[in-house]
């Protein structure tokens, strides 16, 4: 047992989950696994440290195989000082907001295959935006950094490998670069939709296209959607997300909206809080309301100049002292989406009191 993390801190922690399933600390391990562009395969995206490799291994022998079980191991005994040390210091600070554990809370309990997978796929994407990195942009790779292009390791073989763990999938997630640009998406789509309909799939998209093509796919599978939106005024939307087209957006917004909602399923807004954007923040919390969008907001570490956690004190002060005013947020009273207002005001107000407040005190003084 880890020395850390006391069973009074796990009491604190778990209070907070989203799961009556307190049995392991962190359920990522027993039913996920994260698969990123380098075909490194983990149980989450913090724990790609020493973590085997796709094709050198085959997916079924990465899952059985001896990182996984050691790390699962691990958690059981509440060791979280090797892969897991991220989630640790949020846990040891009382950060449990921005734990990423709590999002693999589920209740699907201890089983042979993975309920969960998520996928990096390719850095094929249209935009260079300000926050990113070629890893996860091919067009930041060419025209920013000048390297070379990223060959996606995966291939059709991955998708047949996927064949044997598919029909045991409740949630399959698809991120960066652009995953609607992606061909090999595409392919496992149609498995999906031949194997095991019922899968709910996530994409994180950059909402730059609404194609006939990605209409059709739309159709065969059970969607979810994240579109990463990082203002809401024209003009720094298309400073920040370069080759963007906030009018194109919009509408793609609403398109994707629309049929979240026409079959029941999740419309997400994602947003990074940023030097170049922080003030939209309240914003943001009243047009998700007022349009019935779920809210999250992620944190930016590099680059620097657009992190607000690597900020000095005297900027983050004036930060904290703004958004922390009253902005006057409400949740429309008897609507269906009632929880999700109060979820999206509550996402805020820990982005503001046990993030940003946080970084302020912990500030260098300026220079």
């Amino acid at each position: 047992m880890s020395k850390s993390i006391t069973q009074e801190i796990l009491k604190a922690y778990n209070s907070t989950r989203y799961t009556n399933d307190l049995s392991n600390l962190c359920h990522a391990p027993f039913n996920n696994m994260y698969f990123n562009i380098h075909g490194q395969a983990a149980a989450c995206w913090n724990t790609f440290w020493g973590a085997p490799t796709w094709p050198e291994n085959s997916i079924h022998d990465i899952w059985f195989g001896d990182y996984f079980n050691k790390l699962r191991e691990n958690i059981q005994k509440l060791n979280l000082s090797e892969q897991c040390y991220v989630c640790e210091g949020n846990i040891l600070s009382g950060n449990h907001m921005a734990t990423l554990a709590r999002a693999y809370d589920n209740h699907l309990g201890l089983t042979k295959y993975p309920r969960i997978m998520e996928f990096e796929l390719s850095n094929k994407c249209n935009y260079e935006c300000i926050m990113c990195r070629g890893e996860l942009s091919s067009m930041i790779r060419k025209n920013r950094e000048k390297l070379p292009p990223l060959i996606s390791p995966y291939s059709v073989q991955f998708a047949e490998e996927l064949k044997e763990f598919i029909p045991h999938l409740v949630d399959m997630r698809f991120n960066g670069g652009e995953p609607f640009l992606h061909d090999l998406c595409y392919t496992i789509f149609d498995h999906v939709a031949e194997l095991n309909p019922e899968v709910e799939i996530t994409v994180a998209t950059n909402g730059s296209l609404w194609t006939k093509k990605v209409k059709d796919t739309l159709e065969k599978c059970k969607f979810r959607i994240n579109v990463s939106i990082d203002s809401l005024d024209k003009d720094n939307y298309e400073a920040i997300r370069i080759h963007g087209n906030f009018d194109r957006l919009m509408n793609n917004v609403n398109e994707f909206s629309d049929y979240c909602k026409r079959n029941d399923r999740i419309f997400s807004v994602m947003i990074n809080p940023m030097r170049q954007n922080w003030w939209e923040m309240p914003k943001f919390v009243h047009w998700c309301n007022e349009n019935d969008h779920y809210l999250w907001f992620n944190t930016i570490v590099d680059p620097e100049h657009t992190s607000l956690m690597k900020w000095d004190r005297e900027n983050l002060k004036e930060v904290y002292e703004t958004l922390s005013k009253d902005q006057g947020f409400k949740v429309k009273q008897g609507s269906k989406y009632e929880d999700v207002h109060a979820s999206n005001i509550e996402k805020y107000n820990n982005l503001v009191e046990n993030m940003i407040k946080v970084w302020a005190q912990n500030a260098p003084e300026s220079a």
